[in-house]
């Protein structure tokens, strides 16, 4: 079983949470995964996990590791200043790394 019960979320690649809820230290280990992990994921879902800003600038920054990364849905969490800082490194990846 892996030391984060929520990787086994993921199937054929998507991290689908909806309604997950999801604390700081979620946020930390699940972004430290994917430095371990870096081809699990190439899409990635988060709606309504009651994220903060920092929380989930925290996450964007660990999905940077990810060299297969496509697509990036947040919908229902906090975005502010932070998140949209992480999220300048993968907008700004070229093809065939762009998401």
């Amino acid at each position: 079983m892996p030391a984060l019960p929520i990787l086994f979320k993921i199937q054929r690649q998507r991290l689908i949470l909806e309604e997950y809820t999801l604390n700081s230290g979620l946020c930390s280990s699940l972004a430290s995964s994917f430095a371990v992990v870096p081809n699990c994921i190439n899409q990635i879902s988060l709606t309504q996990n009651g994220l903060k800003d920092a929380q989930l600038a925290v996450l964007i920054e660990g999905l940077q590791k990810l060299e297969t990364m496509k697509s990036i849905v947040i919908k229902h969490n906090e975005v502010h200043l932070k998140t949209t800082e992480a999220l300048q490194p993968l907008m700004k990846r070229v093809f065939p790394h762009n998401v």
